[in-house]
Order: structure tokens, then C-alpha cells, then sequence
């Protein structure tokens, strides 16, 4: 069986490419704020899963973003289709996923940070 890398769109019905050009510019006016507030970057994390930069005094702090994601849609399907609560272990989860990505740059904890996606407001 052929290998084949990660690819854009398919089913998920979104163009990343149409929302790359925007996420690389608002990386490359974060660093212009941590440059100005004096936190250089360790480069090599920018994009990566743990962000890690560096404070006046040389120590190394990391930040990650979480989100939920389709964790959250298989809780839901069980829930409306099984009655069946797996929304806690979906919660220990993602905090577990983000504190590995913490862990893993050797620096102190920045910040945690989940993304929490409500849907419409109408």
C-alpha cells in the first residue's frame, strides 16, 4: 500500500490553504509582540505543539493552545446516540495531551490554554 502524506481538504469541508496565509501572519505578528515585550523565541518551536520562548532572566517558558476537536464529536455521537457521558474522560484527555506537550520542551508552564469552539450565536 502506497504511502501518502497529510493532505488538504478532502471530507473535512475546508480550504486550509485559503486560511494558511492568515495563520502564517498572525505568527509573524506574535513574534513582532514577543520581540517588543523582550521574550525572544526558541525559533524551532513556532508552529510546533509546546510554543516555548524565553524571558529577560534566560528562563525558558512554554505555552500551548489546545482544542478539542473530533475527541469532543465522538463524546457528543455517544451521548445523543448511546446515552452515554465520556465527556469527562475527554476533558482528562486533552489536558493530559497538553501537559505531554509541556512536558516535552523541558521548560517551566507558561500558560494552558483550551479552545473552546460554542457554535452560533443565533
Amino acid at each position: 500500500m502506497k504511502k501518502t502524506g497529510l493532505t488538504y481538504g478532502g471530507d473535512a469541508g475546508i480550504n486550509y490553504e485559503d486560511m494558511d496565509p492568515f495563520k502564517i501572519e498572525a505568527q509573524e505578528e506574535g513574534l513582532k509582540v514577543a520581540l517588543a515585550l523582550n521574550f525572544p523565541e526558541i525559533t524551532r518551536t513556532r508552529g510546533e505543539s509546546a510554543y516555548v520562548s524565553v524571558t529577560p532572566k534566560g528562563e525558558l517558558l512554554a505555552q500551548v493552545v489546545e482544542g478539542l476537536g473530533s475527541e469532543n464529536q465522538v463524546a457528543d455521537w455517544l451521548y445523543d446516540n448511546r446515552s452515554l457521558n465520556f465527556f469527562r474522560e475527554i476533558g482528562w484527555s486533552n489536558t493530559a495531551t497538553a501537559l505531554n506537550d509541556l512536558i516535552t520542551t523541558g521548560a517551566a508552564p507558561w500558560t494552558y490554554m483550551m479552545f473552546l469552539a460554542v457554535g452560533a450565536s443565533s
